[in-house]
């Protein structure tokens, strides 16, 4: 059906275009050889048989690259329009009763997020993961230096600094252990390296985050007993 329609058109393109034609303004080879023997701008058999062919050729090309563009899945524009978040655009895990229940709401996220990215790197941005447990460590790390003494903070700031440097340590060792399993090329290779990369490093994030948690919780239950 499409293939009529712009068969049809094609015609109509030829005739519109063969009579408005102006030849002062263009220094075309084939059209040259009007000047020879030719009269204002009036083409001779020879000349117009060629354009038409060269006209025919560049309409056909245009109408396969408008069918093409028509058949390619609505996909790839919706994996450039989806709509992501970041980790202030979700609630806290204080606002949910439990971690699983946190876990549980940011991971719909993801699945749904990838769902409607297709695969690629478009997926990569949907693991939010580390970014949401980075946030809740940051969170309860100033919480805590809000309640400790000045001996307590000094000892929580070098055991936070202890920390970041394991934590990239082990990063960067499991960015080596990914390299030696992925290649190097390949939009689907990195979304399923990103995944792999979450999955393993997320963790480590929460761990320290849970950590800082508790021991913020167990703080303000001392002090609530006195």
């Amino acid at each position: 059906m499409l293939t009529h329609f712009f068969d049809r058109n094609l015609i109509a393109f030829n005739k519109v275009t063969m009579s408005n034609y102006n030849l002062t303004n263009i220094n075309d080879p084939v059209l040259q050889e009007t000047r020879k023997g030719s009269k204002g701008n009036i083409l001779n058999p020879s000349v117009m048989n060629k354009m038409k062919v060269r006209i025919s050729s560049m309409v056909r090309i245009l109408r396969g690259l408008i069918i093409i563009s028509l058949l390619i899945p609505p996909c790839f524009a919706s994996a450039v329009e989806y709509p992501y978040k970041k980790a202030d655009d979700f609630e806290t895990l204080e606002s949910f009763k439990s971690v699983e229940k946190f876990e549980a709401s940011y991971k719909h996220y993801i699945q749904q997020c990838l769902d409607n990215t297709y695969g690629g790197t478009g997926g990569i941005p949907c693991f939010v993961g580390y970014d949401l447990w980075d946030r809740e460590l940051n969170i309860y790390y100033k919480r805590l230096m809000k309640v400790l003494g000045e001996k307590e903070k000094k000892l929580l700031k070098e055991s936070q600094i202890a920390w970041i440097k394991e934590r990239e340590k082990t990063i960067n060792f499991n960015s080596a252990i990914l390299d030696k399993k992925y290649p190097t090329t390949g939009t689907m290779y990195m979304l399923m390296r990103a995944d792999d990369a979450d999955e393993m490093i997320t963790p480590i994030v929460k761990q320290r985050a849970l950590l800082l948690k508790n021991w913020f919780e167990f703080i303000g239950n001392d002090k609530s007993k006195r």
